[in-house]
C-alpha cells in the first residue's frame, strides 16, 4: 500500500510539474501582436486646360474679348457679321500630374435659348478621342472649337443684332487602370 501511495504521489507531483510547464510554455507563446502602421498618397491629380489659342477665322469675325481659360473652362467671345463667318481655337489640356489619364467621355451641350444660325463644332485631334490616354506628366490633348454663323441661315432664322448662343463641353478624365 505504502508503494502504491508512493507512486501516486509521484504521478501527482509529475501531473502538476507538467501543468505548471505548459501554462509557462503557453503564457511565453500567446503574446498580443499589435501592428501600427501608416500610408500615405503622395500622387497628384492635375489634369487642366493650359492654353486656347485661335487656329484660323474668316474676315468677318472679331473677338470681342480674348479668349479665357481657368484650369476647368475656356470662355470664346466672338462676333460673327455674317453668314459663313467663323472662327477656330485649339484648346490645349495637359496632365501635369503623377497619375495617367484616360479620357472617358466628351459631352458637348448648347445652352437654351440662343440663336440657331450659330453653330458649334468640337473635333479632337488624333490620340485626343474619347478612351485615349493622358501620360502623366507630359501628356497632351488639343481640341478644335469651331464657332460659326450657318451659311444657310436666312430670314426668320438670321441672327439679329447681338444674338448669342453658349456651349458647354465637359471632358471627363479618369485615372487609368492597368
Amino acid at each position: 500500500m505504502e508503494s502504491e501511495r508512493k507512486s501516486k504521489g509521484i504521478i501527482i507531483g509529475v501531473l502538476c510539474a507538467v501543468i505548471v510547464f505548459m501554462s509557462i510554455g503557453f503564457a511565453a507563446l500567446s503574446s498580443q501582436l499589435t501592428i501600427n502602421a501608416n500610408a500615405t498618397i503622395s500622387d497628384t491629380w492635375n489634369v487642366q486646360i493650359t492654353n486656347i489659342v485661335k487656329k484660323e477665322s474668316s474676315t468677318g469675325v472679331t473677338e470681342t474679348a480674348q479668349p479665357t481659360f481657368t484650369a476647368t473652362t475656356a470662355n470664346f467671345n466672338v462676333s460673327l457679321k455674317e453668314p459663313g463667318d467663323y472662327a477656330v481655337y485649339t484648346v490645349t489640356v495637359k496632365n501635369t500630374g503623377s497619375l495617367d489619364a484616360v479620357l472617358t467621355k466628351i459631352t458637348e451641350t448648347e445652352g437654351e435659348g440662343g440663336s440657331a444660325a450659330i453653330k458649334y463644332t468640337v473635333t479632337p485631334a488624333a490620340g485626343s478621342e474619347q478612351g485615349s490616354d493622358l501620360a502623366k506628366e507630359t501628356g497632351t490633348h488639343t481640341f478644335d472649337v469651331k464657332v460659326e454663323y450657318d451659311a444657310n441661315a436666312t430670314g426668320e432664322h438670321a441672327p439679329t443684332a447681338g444674338a448669342s448662343k453658349s456651349l458647354t463641353v465637359v471632358l471627363d478624365y479618369n485615372q487609368k487602370t492597368a
